[in-house]
């Protein structure tokens, strides 16, 4: 387990509203499509040249993409960054109805350091998996929360942004 002390805290910034729209997104995935969702615990849903397209994190990231007009935004700007996948990528592992900020959602979820049998050589090291935000990774970590014991697959630069908020902290 990876444990982050909150002075050290980098804010992954989303322009995602945290409200009762985004609540029922998140929820209106999770009663539709509660195997997809378990299989981002899946190293293969990272894969960086997926088998299927119809599974795992590409599929949700088209997801999100072609569903981004069931949100709320800080600002006019409605295009999903990297930071904005994390945030609801996130949301699908968490209990997110009991939350009511941002900031709350880490205090749910552990990190896992999950790439500990990769080469010991930097120069061999491949990109072959991303992270649910969709940069490629080479240093894997399982972000999981313990109450729904869902987890996904995400890259250290993500999870060591430790706090996710609307705005800078």
């Amino acid at each position: 387990m990876i444990y982050y002390n909150r002075m050290d805290t980098i804010v992954n910034i989303t322009k995602i509203v945290f409200d009762d729209k985004l609540k029922s997104f998140i929820s209106e995935i999770k009663a539709g499509m509660s195997n997809e969702i378990d299989y981002l615990s899946e190293l293969e849903s990272a894969s960086i040249h997926p088998q299927d397209n119809q599974a795992g994190q590409h599929y949700f990231r088209n997801y999100f993409k072609e569903n981004k007009s069931s949100l709320n935004y800080i600002n006019n700007k409605t295009q999903l960054s990297k930071q904005d996948m994390f945030a609801l990528f996130t949301c699908l592992v968490i209990d997110i109805d009991k939350l009511t900020v941002w900031e709350d959602v880490f205090n749910t979820a552990n990190i896992d350091d999950v790439s500990g049998n990769r080469p010991d050589e930097e120069d061999n090291r491949k990109f072959e998996f991303t992270c649910v935000c969709g940069q490629q990774i080479m240093d894997i970590c399982k972000l999981e929360c313990p109450i729904t014991t869902r987890s996904i697959v995400v890259g250290y630069c993500c999870v060591r942004k430790n706090l996710i908020s609307n705005t800078q902290a």
